[in-house]
């Protein structure tokens, strides 16, 4: 399986009329940076097989502009409240349920270098990695046996880059 974890795009911050973290809106330079990377993305890999996304506004929405950008090859968006937690193992079974090649999860930080490094290292904290906003990581990972690869990393400004 590709596994493709994104960050979600710029967000605005907590304040009187957004109260809480879950109802969090990207901001319009955060929409316009996570459309223009969706479109870098899309350089690289050509569809995606399955989008889930946090059920936070904030990655629904990035994960939306991802849809789009793939236009009428994208899969529908689905909700995986994993993505807003810290529990690898819960999300790593997900993952092995599905019947799908190229798989893109939009999530938040720290979970998701949480999750990668334990992929990658069998440890949640032993690899570091800043992942920028609308930030894009590509692993293949097989199930059995349990295995994963880096691909690539790639910075939301590397991304818009190739998307020009």
């Amino acid at each position: 399986m590709l596994l493709l974890l994104m960050r979600h795009g710029i967000a605005e911050p907590i304040s009187a009329s957004i109260p809480d973290d879950f109802h969090r809106p990207l901001t319009h330079v955060g929409r316009d940076r996570a459309h223009r990377a969706a479109r870098g993305l899309g350089e690289l890999v050509p569809a995606l097989d399955f989008l889930a996304s946090s059920p936070k506004i904030r990655a629904r929405a990035t994960a939306q502009i991802v849809r789009d950008a793939f236009g009428k090859k994208a899969p529908p968006l689905t909700e995986w409240s994993e993505l807003m937690e810290d529990d690898g193992p819960s999300l790593r079974r997900k993952l092995a349920g599905l019947k799908a090649q190229t798989v893109l999860l939009c999530g938040h930080e720290p979970h998701l270098s949480r999750f990668v490094s334990q992929l990658l290292s069998g440890s949640a904290g032993k690899l570091e990695i800043e992942w920028k906003k609308a930030g894009v990581c590509a692993l293949e990972i097989e199930f059995s046996p349990p295995s994963a690869r880096l691909l690539w990393h790639l910075t939301p400004k590397q991304l818009r880059k190739m998307g020009k």
